[in-house]
């Protein structure tokens, strides 16, 4: 009965914990994305979204046409505070960068 129980309550935090992940609403798609970019959020749209594991990709085009590839990473879904990371996003056709190692910091 213990064993039962035990194995029960540990397939329910794992299904709680893996099938959240990378789950992210459109509402933090948009706040993470509106900083990472630096326009309002009605200033661009977001498409093509795509989740793997604790990922989420995404694309996004502005008002004035220009477009990027973005993405964050969560645990639990975003549900807990602090579960989703920034968004990064870099113009396409643009090389892949790291912000935290651009000398303008």
């Amino acid at each position: 009965m213990l064993k039962n129980l035990m194995l029960a309550a540990l397939s329910v935090g794992v299904v709680a914990i893996s099938g959240c992940a990378g789950v992210v609403s459109n509402d933090q798609l948009q706040q993470s994305t509106s900083f990472a970019i630096g326009l309002d959020q009605s200033d661009f749209t977001i498409y093509n979204k795509s989740a793997s594991g604790i990922k989420t990709m995404y694309s996004v085009k502005t008002k004035s046409g220009q477009e990027y590839n973005c993405y964050v990473t969560s645990v639990a879904g975003g549900l807990l505070p602090g579960g989703t990371s920034d968004a990064l996003c870099n113009k396409k056709g643009d090389v892949a960068s790291n912000p935290l190692l651009n000398s303008n910091y």
